[in-house]
C-alpha cells in the first residue's frame, strides 16, 4: 500500500511502537526526579483525521523517544496518530493501516467446498454463502460481498446481508441475492478496502431446467408475439434479458444440416419469475423441434422428445405454369405451387 508505513492484521497487535523524540521527560530527568518512564501520561488516538479511534494502554517504554500502544481490532487504512504526552500533543506524519481482506475459499454454507455438485445457488437467492479468508474484520464489521460472472457481462450482484462469524477475521457469511450465471468471481469490501478477485470456486447459480414447452403451431414467417412458453426452473428473475431460447430438429444441436432457430424478445414474466420464459417465434420450418434454454451463459439440457415445438404444415392451394398440365416429356417447364 503506497503511503502506508505500517500494515496491521485486522485482529490488532499487542504493541505498536511510535518512535520519535520529545515523548516526555528524558532518562536523566526521570532519574533526577526518582521517577520511571511509566510516570509519563500518554493519550493516543488514530484514524484518517487522527481522532476517530481512541487507544488505551499506551505508555512510554524508552524515555523521551519510544511509545508502545496496543492496537485493537480494526479495519481501513491511511490512519495518522494523535499522541498527547503530559499534555503536549502531536499528529504523526507516518501512517498506519490494516491489511486488506483476502478470500481463500467460497462455498455454500453446510456443504463440502470441493464437491461441485453441492455448489449451486437458487436463482431466487436467500441461500447462505461462506467465505473463508484473512483480515475479514471483527465480529460486527459491516462487509459487502460483490460477485459476478467472469465470462458473461451484465451479471454483477452486491449484498450487505453479511456477518463476520465468531471469533472474527477469518469467516464471513452472506446471503445470496436473486441472480443467474456461472463462472462467478467474488470480492468482499470492508473499511474502504476490497479483496482481490477470487475465482477458485465452483459456486454458481443453478443451470436452467426445462420441464414443459407450449406453443400453437407456428407460422413459418415467424414474428408471432409471446406465443412460445417454456416452463421449468432456474430461469431467473422477472424481466431478465440475458435469456436465449433455441429450437431445432437436432436433439444435440450439433448437426449442421439441421437449422437452429432462435426465438426473439424472450423474457421472464413478472407473474412467474424463475419458472417461465415467454418468447416471440422465429421464422422457420419443421416439427418435433426440441428446445434449449441459455441463461446468462449457462445452458439447459435439451427438452425431452415430448416437449417440442412445430411449425404449421404446408398447404397447397393451387398449381400453375407451363408444366402444371400437359407438360412436355422433355421437362424443363416451370411449375408454380
Amino acid at each position: 500500500y503506497a503511503g502506508i508505513d505500517v500494515l496491521l492484521p485486522t485482529a490488532g497487535v499487542p504493541s505498536l511502537l511510535l518512535i520519535g523524540r520529545g515523548f516526555g521527560r528524558t532518562a536523566r530527568r526521570l532519574a533526577a526526579e526518582g521517577a520511571t518512564a511509566a510516570a509519563t501520561h500518554v493519550v493516543a488516538s488514530y484514524g484518517r483525521l487522527g481522532t476517530e479511534f481512541v487507544v488505551s494502554g499506551c505508555a512510554v517504554v524508552v524515555p523521551n523517544t519510544v511509545i508502545s500502544c496496543p492496537v485493537p481490532a480494526g479495519i481501513g487504512a491511511g490512519h495518522v496518530w494523535t499522541v498527547a504526552v503530559d499534555g503536549w500533543s502531536i499528529v504523526t506524519t507516518a501512517k498506519t493501516g490494516f491489511l486488506p481482506p483476502v478470500i481463500t475459499a467460497v462455498y455454500r454454507t453446510g456443504t463440502t467446498p470441493g464437491n461441485a455438485t453441492q455448489q449451486t445457488l437458487s436463482t431466487r437467492g436467500g441461500q447462505s454463502i461462506t467465505l473463508e479468508g484473512t483480515n475479514c474484520g471483527a465480529v460486527g464489521t459491516q462487509v459487502q460481498l460483490t460477485y459476478a460472472s467472469t465470462t458473461y457481462a451484465g451479471t454483477t450482484y452486491t449484498t450487505v446481508d453479511c456477518k463476520v462469524a465468531a471469533p472474527g477475521h477469518a469467516v464471513v457469511m452472506c446471503n445470496s441475492t436473486v441472480g443467474v450465471g456461472g463462472s462467478l468471481g467474488y470480492t468482499i469490501a470492508l473499511g474502504a478496502q476490497t479483496s482481490p478477485l477470487f475465482t477458485a470456486t465452483t459456486l454458481r447459480y443453478e443451470t436452467p431446467v426445462i420441464t414443459r414447452v407450449a406453443a400453437p403451431l407456428l407460422a413459418t414467417e415467424g414474428g408471432e408475439r409471446n406465443v412460445i412458453v417454456v416452463n421449468g426452473t432456474g430461469f431467473g428473475p422477472a424481466s431478465l434479458t440475458s435469456t436465449t431460447v433455441y429450437y431445432s430438429m437436432d436433439g444435440n444441436f450439433s448437426v449442421s444440416y439441421y437449422p437452429v432457430f432462435t426465438a426473439t424478445s424472450c423474457f421472464v414474466p413478472a407473474a412467474t419469475p424463475h419458472t417461465s420464459i415467454i418468447c416471440t417465434s422465429a421464422a422457420g420450418i419443421g416439427s418435433a423441434l426440441r428446445v434449449l434454454v441459455v441463461v446468462a451463459g449457462q445452458s439447459s439440457v435439451v427438452s425431452s422428445p415430448a416437449q417440442v415445438l412445430a411449425y404449421r404444415v404446408p398447404i397447397i392451394t393451387g398449381i400453375s405454369g407451363l408444366g402444371a398440365s400437359g407438360a412436355s416429356t422433355e421437362g424443363g417447364q416451370d411449375i408454380m405451387i
